[in-house]
Parts: C-alpha cells; sequence; structure tokens
C-alpha cells in the first residue's frame, strides 16, 4: 500500500500496488492449475459481478494465464512453469480504508523543548495481527537531541524506542499489533534555541513500514484452487505409501511501500 496522510489526518493519496505470487514445485508436463478470484471484481470499469465489489484499475497476467472464461466467471487455467512467478499484477486508486492513523500531539510550552505524543491506531479487523512496525520520526535540523519514552505497562521485548543521533531521528519499533489496537509513544526533543518557529514544519514526516499476514486491504480474493493431474513425482520404492495429492497453500499479506504521514 502507498499512503500520504496530511497534517490534519485527511487522505491525500492512497494506492494498492498488488499481485498474486505463484511458487510452483509441481511435476507433469500435463499439470494444470484452476485459480477462480472474487466474482464481484470490476477492472477499468468493466464488472463481473453486481454493486461496488472488488474494484481494480488496471492488471496483467502471465504468458501462461489462459483468460478464456475469465470475463465469464473470473477463473484462469495455467500450465505453470517451475519455480517463483507473478501470475497477476493489479493497481487500485479506489477508496479503502488505510490500515493505521497516526495521531500526532505537539507541545512547546516548555522553553528549549519540544513534547510530541504520538498516538497509533490500528484501523483492521482484530483477528489479524502486524507484525514488524517500525515507526520513524526525523527531529528537527536545530534540535541537538531527542529522548522516547514508552508507557510504563509496555514490555520492552514488544516495544522499543530509540533516537538515532547520526540520521537525527525518533525510532519506534513494535513487534506486533492487534488490530484495533492503540499504541503511544512520548518523545522530548531538545533544542539549541529557546523556541523554533514554525516547528511544525521542520519535523516529520513520519514514515511506517510493516507487514499484515492473512489481511487483503484490496478485498481482492482466491475462492478457490484446482490442481489436475499433479502428484509427487519423487522415485518411488516397494511399500512405499501411495502418492500424495499435491499441498495447496494461499497466502495473504499487506505491507506498506510508501506510507506516509505528515506534522
Amino acid at each position: 500500500v502507498n499512503v500520504t496522510i496530511n497534517a490534519n489526518g485527511d487522505l491525500v493519496t492512497s494506492e494498492i500496488n498488488g499481485h498474486i505470487q505463484v511458487r510452483n514445485f509441481l511435476h507433469g508436463e500435463d499439470t494444470k492449475v484452476k485459480l477462480a478470484l472474487s466474482e464481484d471484481l470490476s477492472i477499468g470499469g468493466k464488472g463481473g459481478g453486481a454493486g461496488l465489489g472488488v474494484l481494480l484499475d488496471d492488471c496483467n497476467f502471465h504468458e501462461a494465464a489462459n483468460m478464456e472464461s475469465f470475463d465469464i466467471d473470473r477463473t484462469i487455467t495455467l500450465r505453470p512453469p517451475q519455480g517463483e512467478f507473478s501470475l497477476m499484477n493489479y493497481r487500485s486508486s479506489n477508496d479503502f480504508t488505510p490500515p493505521f492513523r497516526v495521531v500526532p500531539i505537539i507541545d512547546e510550552s516548555i522553553p528549549y523543548k519540544v513534547g510530541v505524543e504520538l498516538k497509533l491506531c490500528a484501523d483492521f479487523p482484530a483477528k489479524h495481527t502486524c507484525t514488524g512496525m517500525v515507526v520513524t520520526f526525523p527531529i528537527p535540523k536545530g534540535a541537538v537531541g531527542a529522548t522516547g519514552r514508552l508507557p510504563k505497562h509496555v514490555n520492552s521485548s514488544s516495544q522499543h524506542v530509540l533516537y538515532d543521533g547520526a540520521e537525527k531521528k525518533v525510532v519506534w519499533q513494535l513487534k506486533k499489533l492487534i488490530g484495533g489496537s492503540e499504541h503511544s509513544c512520548s518523545i522530548q526533543i531538545s533544542l539549541q534555541t529557546e523556541r523554533i518557529p514554525n516547528v511544525r514544519r521542520e519535523m516529520g514526516p513520519l514514515a511506517l513500514t510493516f507487514q499484515i499476514p492473512t489481511y487483503s486491504t484490496s478485498d481482492l480474493a482466491v475462492r478457490y484452487l484446482q490442481v489436475i493431474g499433479a502428484e509427487d513425482a519423487r522415485p518411488r520404492q516397494p511399500g512405499d505409501s501411495p502418492p500424495r495429492n499435491p499441498h495447496r497453500w494461499i497466502r495473504y499479506l499487506t505491507k506498506s511501500s510508501s506510507y506516509v504521514v505528515r506534522i
């Protein structure tokens, strides 16, 4: 996801650049795969179902994809090449709820200091968990240093905040965030002068990097995945168990590309 949020909390830009990545370890020249996408998928204004559904601006498919029935029932068939490849790349600029909000509160009441309170809100369902969240906050050029503090109840093994003096930025790291949760961090910035004019312009923007496994921001889904004419092709010996059916695994992942919050 690519998101830019302005200082008032308004969404300035939002775009999803996604892909369906396939890892194929099947054997056999006659192996076929049939994959069905969301029935209500609409591409470039040409829908496959009633209502708004899943809206994509555009997309492209791997050369091995057979699209004969795609416009009818949103299914794709192919003889997949060995290894890893991108079956589908897509882009969507339609409205969606960004998975995170950051609310900054600035306090300039103390001379030679600027206090910043950051509240991070996870705006996705509670059944999903974000992993590896990193919030980066550049401090003003006229600052001499900064310290970060987390609430007392926070376990140091789950979150920590540090100041990078070489890069003049504060880095807040959270190992896991459950959907619907809120987290906070306090930053105290030390200044060379009593005040910095227009200090907000000197700070930020905040940058977020993260991953949310099992979550699809675009709502694009794989309805089913069929494998035809494939089995475990390893050499077999007398007494071995019968050939196994191929293992099928569908994984969803939302991750940040450029996720910026202006101060």
